[in-house]
């Protein structure tokens, strides 16, 4: 039986070594095969054994009870086996899924952009990918098990010294930590780069730190990004302070040796051919003397020029400016700067090379060694060069170049403007020196040039608000000529109708005076004459209108005139608009002037119907007395009594933005063509001339309501008055020569002056006037004639006329008395002018003063001759 147990274990320890073997000469292949044959070994001995020491029977039950139970621990040997199995494939699924994933993640850290290092709980590098090889300048095979602070050593910029060590910092604190900026990583070649950093504790699956993980990346791309960026702010913005070009200049110098830490800084600009130092900063007096000229110079000091008629540079400098440079050259760059670290090593390996870069001795006398030379132009066009020197090596980089190439352009940029508008200025000023008139002009275009300099993102908005007030000028200028026009045609109407009107008042005149006992028909008479005498004064109204003149004021009714005005608007009104008139003041004189009264009356109901229609609606006007309070008394409107006319309407109603500006000059909320806008501004002077004021009430949709307050004056109003007309002195039958083309007039005038004791000869034309007058010249003891007349006007009349008989009195008569020069007149012997239509008795005044001045001038010309006569004898 042991032997049998014997072999039962040598055989599992058979499979067991089974399970463990990779290879056919494995170790544990041979173990295994060593225990299958003492397993067997053993079987056989105990056969053996048994078969000689018992029965046959009890050899085979043994042997039946023996193979139960191998059979029992061969089921549990094959499960236990099976399990082996199992474990030992999932493990080697895991082996490889960890091979992959170790593989995935090498091959992912490799190639990020961003430089990754891990390190240990010791601080010694683990892992290092390409990225962080390229920065520290380590390769992951050196880096590997070394200090971190001896691959990534980092500083800070701002205050030169070593930065914490974020490695300690991240084990201790066990959390995510960030470098701090101005960190810079100082490569194993001694370079310094501008980086972010941040850095990450490694944390096992129980919990436990193993180690920091940093990652790290360049950043002096944007860093210089945000330095030119900054740098182009602070010079836009000092840009924007210089007055001058000159103040440009030296700012950009300043500037420029501030940001590039040069020692000296110059700037050549264009000048008669030549490109002289404009300004510097840093230079020695000598040096700037000495090398300011670029330019050989003939005999008399002019430029000496090439066969092309450009200037002859034959200098760096020159080159440089002209642009003759070969690019494929290493101090060359692009854009045709070019810059040396070193002018010692260059002048030596030019030489060496047997390259003329023509590169001034001077700048190397003096120990500068980094020389730069970056062009100003704008196009095609060279304006000069900025020059850095400084006795420094090394002190630029193709980064930094660059950064003051681009710099440069925004000095060009401002240069050129600076330049046009200093030009512009000087423009200015001499067109003022020589156009005295446009002095003002000029001075709001300095002070606009001016501000443009201080604001420079208001200058779009300036010019566009400039154009659009040109623009409303020229459409005010163009209305403006429009009422011109629309006066002086008003003008011509007024002429005509005052000759129309002329003989109409004086043969109502002649009517009122002729002896009647029919009483209807002299007040028929009187009420007919003071229609014409109203015609007449709304004739002088559009006259004015053509020539604004004031307007004499006197006392007179209001309720009437606002009866009749009101009565005639009625009639013209649609009919869905209904006129109410409510007049209930006592006291209604006022000082004033009837037609303006009129006007205002017109004018305020026509808006209001304009405001009505096309719907129904009332206007409603009111005539009554109203006090005003002396507490409540304005420099506008003294304490009192007023007239209020009110007209009140149901209209559309106004904003207040509209009711704010409707006095305004021009100003019309009605479609084009359909107002000029002059209504209401028009009302509103009338009304300050009169002493008086107006008020506004409306709301949109809720009408609106004037009130017009004028003061009642305790004069009595005039009534009209029909002088009888004075006769001529007895015997002093004074003889008239009558002249008008219009045969009603000149009937009318001759009936009239007949009627007032002269005698009368009429002439319907000019020529036959003077032809009458140049057969007898003495005939006549006066000349009225009319001013229009065709073939012959009447100043011409009254020059020939005085010429033939100096002396004699001539009256003129016109309908457009303002179109008539005065002065003129009496140049021309014209004693007298009589504006049409003239009553009886402001033409016998007329005449009077002319003859009463003829006989003062007869008296003292006699009183003259009589003292010569006298004192003849004596002498």
């Amino acid at each position: 039986l042991r032997l049998i147990v014997g072999s039962i274990a040598l055989n599992v320890a058979a499979e067991l070594s089974f399970t463990r073997y990779f290879g056919v000469y494995d170790f544990f292949n041979e173990l295994g095969h060593l225990f299958k044959i003492a397993a067997y070994y053993l079987l056989y001995r105990a056969v053996i054994v048994t078969g000689l020491k018992k029965p046959y029977h009890l050899i085979f039950r043994t042997l039946q009870q023996s193979r139960e139970e191998l059979g029992t621990a061969n089921l549990v040997l094959e499960r236990h086996v099976q399990e082996q199995n199992t474990e030992i494939v999932r493990r080697r699924e895991a082996e490889d899924a960890l091979s992959r994933q170790s593989r995935w993640l090498q091959v992912t850290l490799n190639s990020i952009g961003d430089a990754v290092l891990s390190t240990d709980t010791k601080g010694r590098i683990t892992f290092i990918n390409p990225a962080a090889a390229d920065l520290t300048g380590w390769q992951p095979e050196e880096a590997l098990n070394r200090p971190i602070g001896e691959v990534f050593r980092i500083k800070n910029k701002e205050i030169h010294q070593p930065s914490e060590d974020i490695v300690q910092k991240v084990l201790q604190e066990k959390r995510i930590s960030a470098l701090a900026n101005h960190t810079v990583l100082i490569t194993r070649q001694g370079r310094e780069i501008p980086i972010e950093d941040s850095a990450a504790p490694i944390v096992d699956s129980e919990g436990k730190v193993s180690g920091v993980v940093l990652v790290f990346h360049d950043v002096s791309i944007r860093k210089t990004a945000e330095r030119e960026r900054e740098a182009a702010v602070e010079f836009l913005r000092l840009a924007n302070k210089a007055r001058t070009s000159q103040d440009l200049l030296r700012m950009a110098v300043d500037f420029f040796q501030r940001q590039s830490g040069c020692r000296a800084v110059g700037i050549r600009l264009e000048e008669n051919g030549d490109y002289p130092y404009q300004c510097t900063s840093g230079f020695p007096d000598e040096f700037v003397e000495i090398e300011s000229r670029l330019c050989e110079q003939g005999d008399r000091g002019t430029v000496i020029r090439e066969g092309s008629g450009r200037p002859a540079l034959e200098c760096l400098c020159g080159s440089v400016i002209r642009g003759s440079i070969d690019a494929s050259m290493p101090f060359f760059t692009g854009r045709g700067s070019f810059w040396t670290n070193s002018t010692t090593e260059l002048a030596a390996e030019a030489a060496a090379a047997g390259l003329n870069i023509r590169l001034r001795n001077l700048c190397n006398a003096y120990g500068y060694e980094s020389v730069a030379l970056i062009p100003l132009r704008t196009g095609e066009e060279r304006l000069g060069l900025l020059q850095l020197n400084d006795p420094r090596k090394g002190l630029f980089s193709a980064g930094s170049i660059a950064l003051w190439e681009r710099l440069v352009e925004y000095l060009v940029a401002a240069l050129t403007k600076s330049r046009a508008e200093e030009s512009l200025m000087r423009s200015e000023e001499e067109l003022r020196r020589h156009r005295d008139h446009l002095e003002e002009l000029v001075r709001e275009r300095t002070i606009e040039l001016e501000e443009r300099n201080r604001q420079l993102e208001e200058e779009i908005s300036e010019r566009m608000r400039a154009q659009e007030e040109k623009i409303r000028l020229e459409h005010q200028l163009i209305h403006t000529q429009k009422m011109d026009a629309l006066g002086r045609f008003a003008g011509g109407i007024a002429h005509d109708l005052n000759n129309m009107l002329y003989p109409i008042i004086l043969n109502l005149q002649m009517l009122a005076e002729e002896p009647s006992t029919d009483e209807t028909r002299h007040r028929t008479l009187h009420l007919i004459l003071g229609a014409a005498y109203r015609q007449r004064d709304l004739l002088r109204q559009i006259l004015s209108f053509s020539r604004p003149d004031e307007q004499s004021l006197k006392p007179m009714g209001v309720s009437e005139l606002v009866r009749e005005t009101v009565a005639f608007i009625r009639s013209s009104l649609p009919s869905t608009i209904e006129i109410r008139l409510d007049i209930t003041a006592e006291r209604d004189t006022i000082q004033g002037n009837a037609t303006q009264i009129q006007q205002i009356v017109m004018n305020l109901c026509r808006n209001a119907a304009d405001a009505i229609e096309p719907h129904t609606g009332v206007i409603e006007v009111g005539l009554a007395n109203a006090d005003l309070p002396r507490r409540l008394a304005t420099p506008q409107m003294r304490a009192g009594e007023y007239v209020l006319l009110t007209v009140k309407d149901t209209g559309t109603g106004m904003t207040p933005e509209v009711m704010s500006r409707i006095f305004d000059p021009f100003f019309t909320t009605k479609e084009v063509g359909m107002g000029s806008g002059m209504g209401l501004s028009v009302v509103h002077g009338i009304i300050k001339g009169h002493g008086g004021a107006v008020t506004v009430e409306s709301r949109p949709g809720q009408g609106s309501m004037f009130s017009v307050y004028l003061p009642v004056t305790a004069e009595k109003p005039e009534g009209l008055r029909l002088k009888p007309c004075s006769t001529p002195r007895e015997g002093e039958k004074r003889r008239v020569l009558l002249v008008d083309d219009e045969g009603i007039i000149l009937s009318s005038v001759s009936k009239v002056l007949k009627i007032m004791g002269y005698e009368v000869t009429a002439a319907p034309s000019g020529p036959e006037a003077l032809a009458l007058f140049s057969e007898r010249p003495d005939a006549f003891d006066l000349v009225i004639t009319d001013h229009t007349m065709p073939q012959m006007t009447g100043v011409e009349l009254a020059a020939r006329i005085t010429g033939i008989r100096p002396g004699i009195p001539v009256i003129l008569c016109t309908g457009f008395s303002e179109a008539v020069n005065r002065e003129r007149l009496r140049k021309t012997g014209i004693s007298e002018l009589l504006a049409k239509p003239a009553d009886m008795q402001e033409l016998q005044d007329a005449i009077e003063r002319v003859l009463d001045r003829r006989e003062e001038e007869d008296s003292a010309y006699g009183e003259v001759r009589a003292s010569a006569a006298s004192d003849g004898p004596e002498r």
